[in-house]
Parts: C-alpha cells; sequence; structure tokens
C-alpha cells in the first residue's frame, strides 16, 4: 500500500486449522491447506501443458522442485558464485515429479536456507526464504538490497522482488512487482503458470476419527493480469 503497486505471487503455502477450543466437543475440526508452483513457458505451449497436467494431482511438494542453496552458501554470492550455478536454468520436459510438465519451463525462484547451531552463532532460529531465479535477477537487471534483506530493487532503486516474511510477520512468499513482471513476459514471449495443489479435511478434535478429504489441484496463467484457468476435485468419504 505505502508504494501504491500491484505484486504477483511466484510461489507461497498456506495453512489453517480450527484450534480445539473453536469448536464444541465431539464436532470434526477443519484443516486445510493449498500450495503455490510457478513454472514460467513459452508462451505457445499453454495448451500442449494444459492437456498433460488437467485431472492430475499437484499436491505432491515435489510438483515443482525448487532449487535450493542448501544450508551452504552465503547470500551475499548469490547468484554469481560457482556454487549457485546449478540453481537455475530452463529444464526440459523430462525429470519432473512424474513427467507431468511437458514442455520446456523456468521455474523462477530459488530457496535461500541456513541453519543455526554449531559453531554459528549468528542466527537464533533457521532461516529460510525465496530468491529471484538468476533468470529474473540478469533479464530485469536487480541488485540485492542493502538496506532489507530478501528484497531486490532495478535500477532506480525500485524494489521488484521481495519475501515479506523477513521484515514482518507472516509465511514466506515469493513476490515480484506484477508490471515490472508482466513487461519482461511480453518482450520474450513468456506465460506465468501457476500449478496449484491443497486440500481440505474433517477429522475428529478429540480423537482420531476421519470425517472426510477434498483434494484439489488446478493450473492458471497470468495472461494480462487477471489469471484464468481450471480446477479439479477428488472426494475420499470415511472408510475408502
Amino acid at each position: 500500500p505505502s508504494h501504491n503497486s500491484d505484486w504477483t505471487v511466484l510461489k507461497g503455502f498456506w495453512h489453517q486449522g480450527q484450534k480445539d477450543s473453536e469448536i464444541d466437543k465431539g464436532k470434526p475440526k477443519l484443516s486445510a491447506w493449498f500450495r503455490i508452483n510457478p513454472i514460467i513457458i513459452n508462451k505457445n505451449d499453454y495448451g500442449k501443458l494444459l492437456a498433460k497436467i488437467q485431472g492430475e494431482k499437484l499436491i505432491d511438494p515435489h510438483t515443482v522442485s525448487i532449487p535450493s542453496t542448501s544450508h551452504q552458501g552465503f547470500l551475499g554470492e548469490y547468484p554469481w558464485h560457482q556454487s549457485c550455478q546449478f540453481l537455475s536454468g530452463w529444464r526440459e520436459p523430462v525429470g519432473e515429479f512424474h513427467n507431468c510438465i511437458p514442455v520446456k519451463h523456468l521455474v523462477p525462484i530459488s530457496k535461500y536456507e541456513w541453519e543455526s547451531g554449531g559453531v554459528d552463532y549468528s542466527l537464533d532460529s533457521s532461516l529460510g526464504f525465496y530468491l529471484p531465479a538468476k533468470e529474473l535477477i540478469e533479464g530485469l537487471d536487480l541488485v540485492r538490497s542493502h538496506e532489507q534483506i530478501g528484497e531486490w530493487a532495478d535500477k532506480s532503486n525500485q524494489t521488484v522482488f521481495l519475501d515479506p516474511s523477513l521484515n514482518e510477520t507472516g509465511a514466506s512468499y515469493a513476490l515480484i512487482r506484477s508490471e515490472t513482471l508482466q513487461v519482461w513476459m511480453d518482450k520474450n514471449d513468456f506465460e506465468l503458470v501457476w500449478l496449484i495443489g491443497g486440500e481440505k479435511q474433517l477429522y475428529g478434535s478429540y480423537s482420531s476419527k476421519f470425517y472426510g478429504r477434498l483434494e484439489f489441484s488446478g493450473i492458471y496463467q497470468l495472461g494480462k493480469g487477471s489469471p484464468s484457468g481450471d480446477i479439479w476435485f477428488n472426494r475420499e468419504e470415511p472408510g475408502k
């Protein structure tokens, strides 16, 4: 709001469950979650991707593999250092989860991770947050902000990419300035696609009784600033 700007979610995970204190004893408790996985493809490949993806279960966390620094890299060395070369790049349509992505694609983010403990006393707890992929950094001419950790800015010092969890309370999300992303994609005939997976389930608040589960999967494209796509469901009844 302070920048009066629109932002696009590239990656995120949401979960919410009812507390026992919020429901009457004997009543089932609701738990729900969903995961947002991003890929960037050539615009002409969307139809081929849709034909393969539609109907597939996309709830597995490995549906899209997000490259990680694996607790071994220094933030200031990303992405130019030799140890970071494997973290990004266009992927051929092989090797992904169940080979369900049949087109060449780019995972537009990486994840920085560092564990506390051992002889490193600089952190009170382990750290993990999202970074723009090398191709985004080069294509948008971004530099790492030296004022706010986890933020990346363009030549005019305007913040373009950030993970808000580093500077405010909340979950880790990869956010990018919508206008900047759209200009870059239009220039290169790219399309941002989200592969969504999640579930809702009911279970006993004071027991292990299972009341049912609804899994949902979906594919959406950004288009001209307004997401469009499809979602499908798989229902699991108690006792089945």
